[in-house]
C-alpha cells in the first residue's frame, strides 16, 4: 500500500486544479447572470486550461521528488529557487536566444513544424508525460526506501 501513495499525490494535484477550475467558471456564470457591481472573472478558453495543466505538470515534477527526498524542511529553500527562477529563467534563455546558442535547434525544429504541423504539440505532451512519468517513478522508488 506504500508505493500507491506516490501516484496518488501527483493524480490529487491536477483533482485540485480540475476543482479550481470549476469553481471559477461557476462563480463566473454566477457574477455574469447577477447585476452585481463586482467585475465578473472571464470564462476559461482552452488555451488556459492546457496552460494550467502544463504548468501544473513542470511543477509536480520538480517538486515531488525533491519533496520525497529530503523533506518538508528542504523544500522551502527550494521553493525560494524555484520561485527566482521563475523570474530569472526567461530573461536568460531569451539571452542565450538572442546570443544564437539556440539557433541551430530552433531552426531544425521550425523546418520540421513547417512540414509535420502536428509535430510541436505532440513533442511536447510527449515529453511533459515522459518526464511526468519519470518523475512519478523516481518518486515511488524514494518513497518505498524510507523507513516510516
Amino acid at each position: 500500500h506504500k508505493i500507491l501513495d506516490t501516484p496518488a499525490k501527483y493524480v490529487n494535484v491536477f483533482t485540485y486544479a480540475a476543482i479550481g477550475m470549476i469553481m471559477l467558471t461557476v462563480s463566473a456564470v454566477i457574477l455574469h447572470i447577477t447585476p452585481l457591481p463586482i467585475p465578473a472573472p472571464r470564462f476559461l478558453t482552452i488555451t488556459d486550461i492546457i496552460f494550467v495543466f502544463t504548468l501544473i505538470t513542470v511543477a509536480v515534477t520538480l517538486y515531488y521528488p525533491l519533496y520525497f527526498r529530503y523533506g518538508t524542511a528542504a523544500i522551502r529553500t527550494f521553493s525560494v529557487f524555484f520561485f527566482l527562477a521563475f523570474f530569472f529563467l526567461p530573461r536568460i534563455l531569451t539571452e542565450q536566444y538572442y546570443a544564437g546558442t539556440f539557433n541551430m535547434a530552433i531552426d531544425t525544429f521550425y523546418a520540421l513544424s513547417g512540414i509535420f504541423t502536428w509535430l510541436p504539440v505532440t513533442l511536447a505532451v510527449v515529453s511533459l508525460i515522459v518526464v511526468y512519468l519519470i518523475s512519478m517513478k523516481y518518486s515511488q522508488r524514494i518513497y518505498s526506501k524510507k523507513d516510516l
